[in-house]
């Protein structure tokens, strides 16, 4: 992710050997088409003092430090910076490697754990790089999932709101179609009442399905619950709903030996109408 193009980070650096310090340094300044503005400490409240103005991209703790440890300045740090929008890496370095240290660290979020030795071998620079990659991609994957949920929700919203308002127009139309049934029937001849059973079919089937939208708006937001599903209902409704497609394309679909199936019934349904619909 380095490229061939020169990059300069800030970066803090945490440890009371001025001998270790000298070392960490001389291996940062090695890093090709990199550069390194070099901020130290010696102690833990010379480094809270010095961290108080500044934010950096890269923290480099040692563990052992007089009377405290490296994770405990890493907690400062966390809580001290809680709210800053720059992401962040932080390298713990330590004397001897130790397991549960280790584990300790990489909950915390601690990016790169290595240790003296390893430095001394030429192991430094390409480690704090890889921190601070790490660092900022986590950043910007966290930012990602925030736009999507925004995006999600935003989405919902609308679906809902949408479902709410086709519902008005909705019970006007099967009030009207009520009121032909028991108002006008008698003066209806058969042709006529057979549009009205299927304008009162379609009516049913449209509410059905702005139920099933706002179901389906709520999927994210909300868990959705198993139910029984009688698949042999289901699909009947279905067919019914798609009949003059399939009848326009000469298809035909043959249901055999359905059954009661455990699952959630908006996806089961718009499975099966995917499938029907490709007819």
């Amino acid at each position: 992710m380095t490229g061939s193009f020169n990059r300069h980070f800030n970066l803090f650096l945490l440890d009371d050997s001025p001998e270790d310090r000298a070392v960490y340094k001389h291996r940062l300044s090695k890093m090709p088409g990199i550069s390194f503005d070099i901020t130290e400490a010696d102690n833990l409240q010379n480094a809270k003092d010095k961290i108080k103005a500044n934010s950096y991209d890269c923290y480099v703790i040692d563990y052992n430090l007089p009377q405290a440890n490296g994770l405990d300045f890493i907690r400062y740090i966390l809580k001290a910076r809680e709210n800053d929008e720059k992401p962040s890496a932080f390298v713990l370095v330590t004397g001897q490697g130790n397991e549960n240290i280790a584990a300790e660290a990489f909950k915390l979020g601690v990016h790169e754990y290595l240790t003296k030795e390893s430095i001394s071998d030429g192991v430094f620079g390409r480690p704090v790089i890889n921190a601070i990659e790490k660092a900022q991609l986590t950043a910007q994957i966290k930012n990602f999932r925030e736009q999507l949920e925004r995006s999600n929700k935003e989405l919902s919203d609308f679906t809902h709101m949408a479902a709410h308002d086709l519902k008005s127009p909705l019970r006007r139309i099967q009030s009207y179609c009520e009121i032909l049934r028991e108002d006008a029937i008698e003066r209806l001849n058969e042709e006529d009442v057979s549009i009205l059973e299927r304008m009162e079919l379609n009516a049913r089937r449209m509410r059905e399905l702005v139920d099933s939208l706002l179901s389906y708006s709520q999927i994210n937001t909300e868990s959705e619950i198993k139910r029984d599903i009688e698949l042999n209902v289901l699909l009947d409704q279905i067919l019914q709903e798609y009949q003059p497609q399939i009848d326009k394309v000469k298809g035909l679909v043959e249901i055999k030996n359905t059954v009661v199936i455990k699952g959630y019934p908006v996806r089961i349904k718009q499975l099966l109408v995917n499938l029907i619909s490709k007819i």
